[in-house]
């Protein structure tokens, strides 16, 4: 008799399981999700690097927009960055 499980305990044991699980599944969800925002920021950071040779190269902020995607603004903190370097010792 002391094998056999009552049914309370039976549906604890079951409440617990749906706990583990939905605690897993969150984990992955935020797992996915971290890794999306940081293949996010890296391609972004990607094309701030390509946004500074296009602007060494001489192209015009709304070139460098139409070509990377970046907004205007992000355009121009790049090419600030690169005139900050220039005057940099």
């Amino acid at each position: 008799m002391e094998k056999a499980m009552t049914a309370q305990e039976f549906l604890r044991q079951d409440e617990q399981m749906r706990m583990l699980y939905e605690a897993r599944q969150k984990a992955l969800h935020d797992y996915a999700s971290a890794m999306h925002n940081a293949e996010d920021r890296g391609r972004r950071e990607g094309m701030r690097e390509v946004a500074i040779k296009l602007v060494r190269k001489g192209m015009s902020v709304s070139e460098v927009e139409e070509l990377t995607g970046l907004s205007g603004a992000e355009v121009e903190e790049s090419r600030r960055s690169l005139d900050g370097a220039k005057t940099s010792p």
